[in-house]
Protein backbone atom coordinates (compact mmCIF):
# COMPACT_ATOMS: atom_id res chain seq x y z
CA UNK A 1 0.00 0.00 0.00
CA UNK A 2 0.87 3.46 0.63
CA UNK A 3 1.58 6.43 -2.31
CA UNK A 4 -0.88 8.59 -3.42
CA UNK A 5 -0.65 12.30 -3.57
CA UNK A 6 1.14 14.97 -5.90
CA UNK A 7 -0.33 18.08 -7.84
CA UNK A 8 0.02 21.22 -6.46
CA UNK A 9 0.08 22.67 -3.34
CA UNK A 10 -2.25 25.24 -3.22
CA UNK A 11 -2.47 27.66 -0.22
CA UNK A 12 -5.80 26.92 2.03
CA UNK A 13 -6.34 28.98 4.49
CA UNK A 14 -9.42 27.47 5.53
CA UNK A 15 -9.21 26.29 9.38
CA UNK A 16 -9.15 22.44 9.62
CA UNK A 17 -11.67 21.74 6.33
CA UNK A 18 -12.17 18.00 6.53
CA UNK A 19 -15.07 18.77 3.90
CA UNK A 20 -14.34 19.71 0.67
CA UNK A 21 -18.07 18.93 0.69
CA UNK A 22 -21.04 20.22 0.53
CA UNK A 23 -21.52 20.29 4.69
CA UNK A 24 -24.69 21.99 6.10
CA UNK A 25 -26.24 21.60 9.28
CA UNK A 26 -29.97 20.29 8.77
CA UNK A 27 -32.09 17.87 9.57
CA UNK A 28 -32.97 15.63 7.29
CA UNK A 29 -36.53 17.42 7.21
CA UNK A 30 -34.85 20.31 5.53
CA UNK A 31 -32.39 18.86 3.56
CA UNK A 32 -35.72 17.17 2.10
CA UNK A 33 -37.28 20.17 1.48
CA UNK A 34 -33.46 21.82 -0.12
CA UNK A 35 -33.26 19.23 -2.69
CA UNK A 36 -36.77 19.10 -3.63
CA UNK A 37 -36.18 22.08 -5.71
CA UNK A 38 -32.47 21.15 -6.61
CA UNK A 39 -31.66 20.05 -9.89
CA UNK A 40 -30.37 16.15 -9.76
CA UNK A 41 -27.28 15.41 -8.81
CA UNK A 42 -27.49 17.86 -5.84
CA UNK A 43 -26.47 16.55 -2.69
CA UNK A 44 -25.48 17.58 0.74
CA UNK A 45 -23.63 16.58 4.06
CA UNK A 46 -25.22 16.47 7.16
CA UNK A 47 -25.11 15.75 11.09
CA UNK A 48 -26.49 12.29 11.30
CA UNK A 49 -28.87 10.79 14.32
CA UNK A 50 -26.12 8.20 14.59
CA UNK A 51 -23.49 9.07 17.18
CA UNK A 52 -20.00 9.50 15.32
CA UNK A 53 -21.32 9.35 11.83
CA UNK A 54 -22.74 12.40 9.36
CA UNK A 55 -25.17 11.65 6.26
CA UNK A 56 -25.65 12.21 2.93
CA UNK A 57 -29.06 13.38 1.56
CA UNK A 58 -28.63 13.37 -2.25
CA UNK A 59 -31.07 13.89 -5.79
CA UNK A 60 -30.31 11.11 -7.84
CA UNK A 61 -29.42 11.82 -11.53
CA UNK A 62 -31.83 9.16 -13.08
CA UNK A 63 -34.49 9.09 -11.59
CA UNK A 64 -34.84 12.38 -9.62
CA UNK A 65 -35.43 10.58 -5.91
CA UNK A 66 -34.06 12.03 -3.11
CA UNK A 67 -32.26 9.68 -1.41
CA UNK A 68 -30.58 9.43 1.97
CA UNK A 69 -27.07 7.40 3.32
CA UNK A 70 -25.36 6.88 6.62
CA UNK A 71 -21.54 7.87 6.37
CA UNK A 72 -19.85 6.07 9.02
CA UNK A 73 -16.37 5.31 10.11
CA UNK A 74 -15.29 1.99 9.91
CA UNK A 75 -13.92 1.40 13.46
CA UNK A 76 -12.77 4.37 15.91
CA UNK A 77 -9.22 3.61 15.31
CA UNK A 78 -9.20 3.48 11.21
CA UNK A 79 -9.62 6.05 9.20
CA UNK A 80 -11.70 6.83 6.14
CA UNK A 81 -15.59 6.52 5.68
CA UNK A 82 -18.06 3.41 4.71
CA UNK A 83 -21.89 3.12 3.55
CA UNK A 84 -24.06 0.85 2.85
CA UNK A 85 -22.89 -1.01 -0.15
CA UNK A 86 -19.23 0.30 0.14
CA UNK A 87 -17.66 -1.63 2.99
CA UNK A 88 -13.88 -0.70 2.19
CA UNK A 89 -13.33 2.43 3.57
CA UNK A 90 -12.22 5.70 1.51
CA UNK A 91 -10.33 7.98 2.62
CA UNK A 92 -12.78 11.05 1.95
CA UNK A 93 -15.93 11.35 2.19
CA UNK A 94 -15.81 13.04 -1.44
CA UNK A 95 -13.79 9.93 -3.15
CA UNK A 96 -16.69 7.78 -1.31
CA UNK A 97 -19.87 9.93 -3.07
CA UNK A 98 -17.19 9.90 -6.36
CA UNK A 99 -17.90 5.85 -6.04
CA UNK A 100 -21.52 6.54 -6.33
CA UNK A 101 -23.91 5.73 -9.20
CA UNK A 102 -25.99 8.71 -8.58
CA UNK A 103 -24.23 10.97 -10.70
CA UNK A 104 -23.52 13.86 -7.95
CA UNK A 105 -22.24 16.90 -8.76
CA UNK A 106 -18.99 17.33 -6.55
CA UNK A 107 -17.54 19.68 -8.83
CA UNK A 108 -20.41 22.43 -7.86
CA UNK A 109 -22.21 21.40 -4.71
Amino acid sequence: GGGGGGGESAQVARPAADFTVNFQDVTRAQAEAALGGAVAGSYLIRPSSQAGCLSCSYKACDTGRIGHLLLQRPTDTQNGWTTDGRPRPYPSIRLLLQSLPYGLRLDNP
